[in-house]
């Protein structure tokens, strides 16, 4: 499986270290020096994208979000999804997502992030998962973590290249036991975690609250 990412741009390329997702930009020479490397080590976990380069753009984003479904179990109140749900409601099929993903791979997307709706909610979700880690990309998934439970804690703990992200929007009272415990069952199980939320008037405190709880590996980013 390929372990990092090296892809041509126009002022050199960009190298990204697929398991963490952290992406560093290399200029012409070291982009040359880092490809002809791979080529006499014969290193099979560099993955080099050669695309059409134009001036001041990238050849592709980096990262890229599929929406799978917007089918929810939770109701807040600043989500998008309430105002376009009755538009958009044709769910995704496993078929058409592996579609998706191949074209996004073809054109040296790094990380795709799932969302929705909640996709744990989406039966093929965790073969989907599969499919965007064995294709050598770095996959994120952002759920509410209700449906949550054991047997996909050990199926997503064996995936390296993947990235937890627990959205926690309301149920703030019960929440700093809640995400201790989820953090140390995914700690146990090496799986990446992130939290987000949205800050709202009404969850200030709590937010504040749930922030001091937390392990400081975890707050990087406010």
């Amino acid at each position: 499986m390929d372990k990092y990412i090296l892809r041509k741009e126009y002022f050199g390329g960009i190298i990204a270290d697929v398991n963490n997702f952290c992406v560093n930009s290399v200029d012409k020479i070291q982009y040359e020096a880092i490809k002809e490397l791979r080529k006499i080590k014969n290193d099979s976990h560099v993955n080099v994208y050669e695309c059409e380069t134009h001036d001041n753009v990238l050849s592709a984003p980096t990262s890229s979000t599929i929406y799978p479904s917007l089918k929810c179990n939770s109701d807040c109140e600043f989500c998008f999804v309430k105002s376009i749900e009755g538009k958009y409601r044709f769910d995704m099929t496993y078929k058409e997502f592996c579609e998706c993903v191949d074209k996004l791979k073809l054109v040296g997307v790094i990380d795709i992030e799932i969302m929705g709706g909640e996709p744990l909610l989406i039966p093929w979700i965790l073969d989907g998962i599969l499919y965007i880690a064995n294709n050598g990309m770095h996959v994120s998934i952002n759920t509410n973590a209700i449906l949550l439970d054991d047997m996909m804690l050990n199926r997503l703990g064996m995936i390296e290249n993947l990235s937890l992200r627990i959205s926690i929007q309301d149920g703030f009272d019960s929440l700093p036991s809640y995400i201790l415990q989820m953090l140390e069952i995914c700690k146990k199980q090496s799986i990446r975690i992130d939290i987000l939320s949205v800050l709202q008037k009404k969850n200030c405190d709590k937010l504040i609250e749930l922030l001091r709880c937390l392990p400081k590996e975890i707050v990087k980013n406010l």
